[in-house]
């Protein structure tokens, strides 16, 4: 599976709506006014809703649910890399910026090549080189300002989150080449959702937004 420049246009603004959401509904250090929520519910009602609009959309499409119990499987076990991409993301909004959360997480691409070409499952071309000299070279220069520990903690999340997302991709490139993916994305996102429900209910349940601001980004973050 290749990583098309306008797909990947396409998922970076879709992104950048899900990080400005997200902030605005945690309130971290860098907003003025704290939403109130804390990465665990905003990452949880986030899962539901986005599963709550697949069921939509599926009923609209007339798309069946049902997967072949080994793929069912296997989307569900890739649900696993695809929850701690979504969780590491929204504590690293909740420690640095969007922008700089975006900018980390974009190594992605690069990430994703370099393993490709390791494992054989590309071609190696020197344009690509050059792309992911300049990738990783353009970190630390972002990176060249004086950061607190909890924020040197949040670059490091953001990291995490891409190479998260670098083996979920990798693993629905490798499981599902070729044919319909949304019945598995679905499963996916399913599986996330009851590790986050989970995980909400042994934290102690929910921590809801105080303010109106912030329940607009809890509401805007499926979208």
């Amino acid at each position: 599976m290749q990583t098309h420049p306008v797909h990947l246009l396409a998922f970076a603004t879709s992104f950048a709506m899900v990080g400005i959401c997200t902030a605005l509904a945690l309130g971290n250090g860098t907003s003025a006014s704290g939403g109130g929520a804390d990465p665990l519910t905003v990452v949880t009602l986030r899962t539901l809703g986005t599963v709550a609009l697949f069921l939509l959309w599926f009923r609209i499409a007339g798309l069946h649910l049902a997967l072949p119990p080994r793929s069912r499987a296997i989307a569900a076990a890739i649900g696993i890399p695809l929850s701690i991409n979504n969780y590491l993301l929204n504590l690293a909004i909740a420690e640095i910026p969007v922008p700089l959360v975006v900018l980390l997480f974009y190594l992605w691409p690069a990430i994703t090549t370099a393993v490709s070409w390791l494992t054989g499952k590309e071609r190696f071309g020197w344009m690509r080189l050059a792309g992911l000299a300049l990738a990783f070279g353009g970190i630390p220069l972002a990176l060249n300002v004086d950061f607190t520990a909890a924020q040197m903690k949040g670059v490091w999340l953001a990291l995490g989150a891409a190479f998260a997302w670098s083996a979920t991709f990798l693993l629905i490139s490798h499981f599902f080449h070729g044919g319909d993916t949304r019945q598995a994305t679905l499963h996916m996102t399913a599986t996330a959702a009851v590790i986050f429900v989970l995980g909400s209910v042994l934290a102690g349940g929910l921590t809801l937004p105080k303010t109106d601001l912030g329940w607009a980004g809890v509401l805007g973050v499926p979208f």
